[in-house]
C-alpha cells in the first residue's frame, strides 16, 4: 500500500494541498487548528503540529517544541426504518436504529532545530478513521453491524532553510491500518442469524514534502 499525503507550495498557490480520502479522512491532527477548521494549516506555522501538513514549517521554530492533543468525536445518528426485510424475504418490520461511533483522536508532534539550516520533526497522528456500530439485532444488521477503520501515521521529517525566504521539507509516512467489518447473515427463514466477522491489518509506506 503506497501513500503520498501532502505536497504544499504556498508561495505558488497561496495554500497547501491535501490528498483527500473521502469521508474517512480525519483533519483533526491537533486541537490548535480546530477553530479555523484547519484552513491554512499548511502555511500558518502556528505551532509545531502544523508540520504534520507541511514539514517545511519546522524552520519557523528557533527552539524545540512539542504538542500533544486529543480530539473527541461524538456523532449523533438516528435511522428511521419504515419497512425492512432480510436477504431471504423475512419481514423485519419497522423502527428506529441508533448508531454509535464515538472516538478519540490522539496526536503527538515534536520539532527540534538542529542548527540555523536544519530541523528534525516527528509527527504521530491519525489521518484516516471510521466507526459505525449497530446492535446485532438492529434492522440494519444484514448491511452492517460494526464498520471500523483505525490508522496511525508515524512520520519523521526533516527541513532545510534555503535562504531567508524559502524552506523545504520532506518526510516518510509509515501508516499502520486495522479494519473491521461485521455483518449478520440471513441463511433461511427458519434458522437463526449467522454472523460474519472480517478483520484485516497492514502497514503502508509513503512520503510527503512541502515548501514555504
Amino acid at each position: 500500500m503506497n501513500i503520498s499525503r501532502i505536497v504544499a507550495f504556498p508561495f505558488l498557490l497561496g495554500m497547501s494541498c491535501v490528498a483527500n480520502a473521502g469521508s474517512v479522512q480525519l483533519q483533526e491532527s491537533s486541537a490548535s487548528q480546530l477553530g479555523t477548521a484547519y484552513a491554512g494549516a499548511g502555511s500558518s506555522g502556528e505551532d509545531v503540529s502544523t508540520a504534520f501538513f507541511n514539514p517545511a514549517l519546522l524552520m519557523k521554530f528557533d527552539h524545540p517544541q512539542a504538542a500533544v492533543s486529543a480530539v473527541g468525536i461524538f456523532p449523533i445518528s438516528k435511522l428511521s426504518v419504515s419497512s425492512a426485510t432480510s436477504g431471504v424475504g423475512t419481514v423485519l418490520g419497522s423502527g428506529v436504529d441508533r448508531m454509535h461511533g464515538e472516538a478519540l483522536i490522539p496526536g503527538l508532534h515534536v520539532g527540534v532545530p538542529l542548527n540555523d539550516s536544519w530541523a528534525f520533526g516527528l509527527n504521530i497522528g491519525v489521518p484516516f478513521g471510521l466507526k459505525t456500530v449497530y446492535s446485532d439485532y438492529s434492522l440494519t444488521r444484514y448491511d452492517a453491524t460494526r464498520s471500523k477503520l483505525e490508522t496511525v501515521d508515524i512520520s519523521p521529517s526533516i527541513a532545510y532553510r534555503v535562504n531567508d525566504k524559502f524552506a523545504i521539507g520532506a518526510g516518510l509516512d509509515a501508516v499502520y491500518t486495522r479494519a473491521w467489518f461485521d455483518v449478520a447473515l440471513s441463511i433461511s427463514a427458519a434458522s437463526r442469524d449467522g454472523y460474519q466477522k472480517n478483520y484485516g491489518k497492514d502497514w503502508g509506506y509513503g512520503w510527503h514534502a512541502g515548501v514555504t
